[in-house]
């Protein structure tokens, strides 16, 4: 929790909770200040003028010269800026380049995150920086309108059967609750003026509000007999002096389950109020609930009846609250609701207590009311509780209790569950009520609010003349210091372990010479008793030795190498086969640490794994090529002792190569390059996207496409039998009227046009695809043109049927004009209006085929149509609305009641026919998916395959970082085959990768020489690497002038060679005649 919440949270020390609701509000604390920049500074050490002076300008590398080293500190400082920069504006932003979805990112973000971070990364050896993560934005906001509860003395006025409806639609159908309400509490509404959030980004909204709810306080009750036994009549007492009969004569083997309110009504059968249970503050506001059921017991005339009894006293509470809400359905966040102030009790000067429990227990306000259709009669909660086995009728209340629930109803037996449904169908209904009672004010000191929303030097001196980077130059660094050749001479054919033990304890001194005008350089060698001696123990020995082969430049190594390539670049053209035929890759697992190691971290260990093998064999390249265009023999001075390959990292003797016509070290310096692209490539190959994935399966319909013959003929008495409370049947039109006044969801397999045959499905996707059969009607209406009906006519109304068995009216419109004149008799006054309405046979869109279908469509059409013809329309001078077709046209009209308005002219029977036509065909669709029992269930063999749709997030190889992988690995593949194929022969007995290894190559030749290296035409002279003759006489390994040198047979300095590699080396050469290197000459 933010510091602000905190601080909010100790609000109710400071700012009293009075019980006005005006007085509630109070201000927020103010938005904590953002934090300050951080800012850090670097002590720099100043260099003195005398220590400048007493420094000699001596060669250092061009990367370490003043321009170079100036301009990447200055490039380090700009890029320290630029990510100090970004990480305010993400922090006092909430982010960077934020969208609403990461599909409406800009490309330029999506590049700059995918990539730049990863480039910045390979050219500065440093982590990424950027990432997409969600990130929460903190804004301000005023609140411009607030809601109070209307006065309590328009309470009565307002708490109708409307909100009752809205209960059923809330429990039974699903329905959200209203706006700043949920099934626990109420809150009483604020709207902010100003909302920061991009419209598609769900944002929430803090503020201090006040919290309205309600509990039940129960207690059991104690139940005694009232009169004799076989009665089956019992008093139940509150404890309190309130005590009331209930008698259950009626409901033998049957269960029961009562709510009994205070307050008689002639929709109920029982109340608390009478001579035995006075009025009193507390019993007004109790009520009795029971649970009973009756059993016979053998051997006696009379049942047991088992009750379990409860009376429950309602309180009201209101609270001052910190909230947070959606802006998107301004539902709470019930995890976040944080009480300021103690919770107090919600009197009756603000809330009308008595009113509203009316309504519960009796589903009808006391006084009548003149309301729209749908609400002027209680809500007809039967039908739906068929399952319980409850007798029937019951209380308005006990619907509301047992919506949604799906318990045995012996469970209900059980005193805490009945305490609970109670307490839960309290609660909602409440919240629903003080929704109806609320209006918005603008005059108030509290309109603070908060919008959140989610939118992830050193100075070292050198004595160097020129740079150390050529053989050539390291003979120049030497040749001056003649203790240092002649320590060398004896090694030249020594290998790097020998030459190590040699000089292990030897320390060199590199020194400036003054001893003349220009600047020279010497070695000093530092050496002690036991370093001589050990100098004479491991002397390397004269003759054969084992040339060394690094372990990469090995062929198998190479061969390895190609392998991993080619197998590397099969695997990724795999997966992208996989992504494209399966519209992305499948997830290993939901791990997000085993996702990013997979997509992010395993690409780019390989990469990175990758640069340093090309790295490598470049730099090994760049220290052997010279020695190779030795060993080749006569190679020019530039293209071997002048070559520089070792001055600047070795990707970028590129120019220098390809001058000197090495191309094999050209392309390998372009693999080490293009390495870098490789890691950025990999890095960014692999990303996550949502996509809808489809599963084919096999589904069983849960019944077959027709009626059963029995529930067709029964079904109008099936709908009759268990309508108790209004006498009509008004399921399918309370789905309807949920659906198209607030959005709810229509039932499962229900469209606005069809019922289709339902499946039985797995219930794990949102989506499904299937070919199943609809049945709907289409109302088929024509348009009349508007006439004149006199008031009175004397023509006969009824005319003989053809068989003359009975009576009809010739036409619809002639009982129209009928019912008309009936009705003027004791109509409305002044200029009035009617609507009349009746439903012929309709055209079936999708009927069923099949023996006696006709017969079967035409009475479930019968069915349907005549609970829409029950209604009696009457003459009004109002526009309060008679029936429910005239509602839904209102609804689907916004609101228009210009249909029934006596006022204005006939409405044009053109534009409402679309309007008609839609309601019936949707009502009708809604009335057989409510009644699945008139289909046969008895064929259900014939499945069917369905397609599920599961939105699943998938990983997706993106196309521009494929092809870059693709491209640069083939390219890797080809130049390492070729690398390979022309290796360096191995002669060399140690790697020239140190300066003693050089200069033990150089020490015994005439190239180091002071004399010979100042005579002309040297730079003319051709050299070679192999066996010569040196200055005093012997043999020695090493670089020297032609032609003194003799090349060296790769062949004959092999040492032990596998059985294969003998056997093939005899078949190819057996009519070579070879000396034995070991027993031959050198020479």
């Amino acid at each position: 929790m933010s510091s602000w919440e905190r601080a909010a949270l100790r609000l109710q020390s400071n700012v009293a909770a009075h019980s006005t609701p005006g007085s509630l509000h109070k201000n927020l604390p103010p938005l904590p200040k953002r934090n300050a920049k951080a800012r850090a500074t670097t002590g720099v050490k100043e260099v003195s003028a005398g220590d400048e002076s007493s420094s000699t300008k001596g060669w250092k590398p061009l990367s370490l010269s003043a321009p170079i080293l100036f301009a990447v500190i200055a490039l380090t400082i700009l890029l320290t800026i630029a990510v100090e920069t970004l990480a305010q504006h993400s922090a006092s932003q909430g982010g960077l380049a934020l969208s609403p979805t990461l599909d409406d990112l800009p490309t330029y973000a999506k590049l700059s995150y995918l990539y730049v971070p990863t480039i910045i990364a390979v050219l500065y050896s440093m982590s990424a920086l950027l990432s997409t993560n969600i990130i929460k934005q903190t804004d301000a906001a005023t609140i411009e309108i607030r809601s109070q509860l209307a006065p309590v003395s328009k309470h009565e006025s307002i708490l109708d059967p409307e909100f009752l409806n809205t209960g059923y639609a809330v429990s039974w159908l699903d329905q959200p609750f209203p706006v700043f309400t949920t099934a626990k509490y109420a809150l009483l509404p604020f709207y902010t003026q100003n909302n920061t959030a991009p419209p598609k980004v769900e944002s929430n909204i803090t503020a201090v509000t006040t919290k309205l709810s309600t509990e039940l306080n129960c207690w059991p009750a104690e139940r005694s007999p009232d009169g004799p036994k076989e009665k089956l009549s019992f008093f139940f007492h509150n404890g309190q002096g309130c005590k009331t009969s209930v008698n259950f004569a009626s409901t033998q083997t049957r269960m029961n389950m009562l709510y009994i309110g205070y307050y008689t009504s002639p929709y109920s059968d029982y109340c608390l109020g009478n001579p035995n249970c006075p009025r009193t503050p507390n019993s007004t506001h109790q009520f009795l609930a029971v649970w009973s059921k009756t059993f016979p017991v053998p051997g006696e005339k009379l049942p047991v009846v088992n009750t379990t009894a409860l009376f429950c006293q309602t309180q009201y509470y209101q609270q001052q609250v910190l909230v947070r809400i959606k802006s998107s359905d301004l539902q709470p966040d019930g995890n976040f609701v944080q009480p300021l102030s103690p919770r107090k009790i919600l009197t009756e000067d603000k809330f009308n207590s008595t009113a509203f429990e009316f309504m519960l227990a009796n589903g009808m306000p006391e006084t009548p009311i003149n309301k729209d259709f749908p609400f002027n009669s209680v809500v007809e909660q039967h039908p739906k509780l068929n399952y319980t086995h409850f007798s029937l009728p019951v209380s308005n209340m006990v619907g509301f209790a047992l919506a949604g629930k799906d318990l045995p109803s012996e469970d209900y037996s059980d005193p805490k569950l009945l305490q609970e449904v109670y307490n839960n169908a309290h609660q909602y209904l409440f919240s629903l009520a003080i929704n109806k009672l609320l209006q918005n004010e603008t005059n108030f000191a509290n309109r603070t609010a908060i919008t959140e929303y989610h939118l992830s030097g050193v100075v070292a001196p050198s004595n160097l003349s020129v740079n150390p980077s050529s053989i050539s130059r390291y003979m120049d660094l030497f040749r001056n210091s003649p203790d240092i050749l002649c320590s060398f001479v004896a090694k030249d054919n020594a290998d790097d372990k020998s030459l190590r033990k040699v000089y292990q304890d030897v320390t060199f001194k590199l020194h400036k010479s003054n001893n003349q005008s220009f600047s020279t350089l010497g070695m000093e060698q530092v050496t002690n008793e036991e370093s001589e001696a050990s100098d004479q123990e491991n002397k390397p020995q004269k003759g054969h030795y084992e040339p060394i082969k690094p372990l990469i430049l090995r062929r198998w190594s190479g061969l390895l190498f190609v392998i991993v390539l080619m197998g590397t670049m099969t695997f990724l053209s795999y997966l992208k086969e996989q992504e494209r035929r399966l519209n992305g890759l499948h997830r290993p697992s939901e791990n997000f640490e085993v996702l990013q190691i997979l997509e992010k971290y395993i690409p780019t260990i390989f990469a990175t794994l990758i640069e340093p093998i090309w790295v490598l064999l470049n730099r090994l390249l760049c220290v052997l090529q010279p020695f190779k265009d030795l060993w080749e023999g006569k190679s020019k001075r530039s293209h071997s002792l002048d070559a520089t390959y070792t001055s600047i990292p070795p990707q970028l003797v590129l120019w220098r190569a390809a001058k000197s016509k090495h191309f094999v070290l050209v392309l390998v310096c372009m693999m080490a390059l293009l390495a870098n692209l490789l890691a950025v490539a990999l890095g960014s190959l692999f990303n996550e996207e949502p996509v809808i994935a489809a599963y084919p399966q096999d589904a069983v319909p849960l019944f077959a496409p027709k009626f059963d013959n029995h529930s067709a003929f029964t079904f109008d008495s099936d709908l009759s039998q268990n309508i108790i409370t209004s006498g009509q049947y008004k399921d399918h039109m309370y789905v309807a009227l949920a659906n198209m006044s607030s959005g709810t969801k229509l039932p499962v397999w229900v469209s606005t046009e069809y019922f289709f045959q339902p499946y039985q499905l797995d219930g794990f996707a949102k989506r499904y695809n299937l070919i199943t059969q609809g049945f709907g009607v289409k109302a088929n209406c024509t348009p009349i043109t508007p006439f004149e009906v006199p008031v009175f006519k004397n023509e006969p109304q009824l005319v003989i049927s053809a068989d003359g068995k009975y009576c009809t009216q010739s036409s619809t419109l002639q009982h129209a004009g009928f019912q008309m004149r009936e009705k003027a008799l004791y109509g409305s006054h002044g200029m009035s209006s009617i609507e009349y309405g009746d439903f012929a046979t309709p055209e079936y869109s999708h009927a069923p085929y099949y023996p006696d279908s006709k017969v079967h469509t035409d009475l479930v059409i019968d069915v349907n149509d005549r609970w829409w013809n029950m209604i009696i329309s009457n003459w009004h001078n109002d526009t309060v609305i008679q029936d429910w077709m005239n509602y839904f046209i209102m609804l689907k009209k916004k609101g228009s009641r210009a249909a029934i308005d006596p006022d204005i002219p006939i409405p044009d029977p053109v534009s409402l026919l679309p309007l008609v036509e839609d309601i019936y065909s949707r009502i009708f669709a809604i009335f057989l998916g409510l009644n699945e029992q008139i289909f046969d269930h008895s064929d259900t063999t014939n499945t069917t395959t369905v397609t599920r749709y599961i939105k699943e997030t998938r990983i997706f190889m993106e196309d521009a970082s494929f092809i870059i992988t693709m491209i640069v690995l083939a390219l890797n593949a080809v130049v390492a085959s070729i690398f390979y194929i022309r290796s360096v022969a191995f002669v060399l007995p140690r790697m020239p990768n140190t300066i003693g290894s050089v200069l033990a190559y150089v020490a015994p030749s005439r190239l180091i020489n002071h004399e010979n290296h100042c005579l002309p035409g040297q730079n003319d002279r051709s050299f070679s690497f192999g066996r010569y003759l040196g200055v005093d006489g012997n043999v020695y390994l090493g670089i020297e002038v032609d032609p003194h040198v003799v090349r060296i047979d790769p062949t004959s300095l092999r040492g032990k060679r596998h059985f294969y590699e003998r056997i093939w080396t005899r078949m190819m050469s057996h009519d070579d005649k070879h000396t034995s290197v070991r027993s031959g000459t050198w020479v």
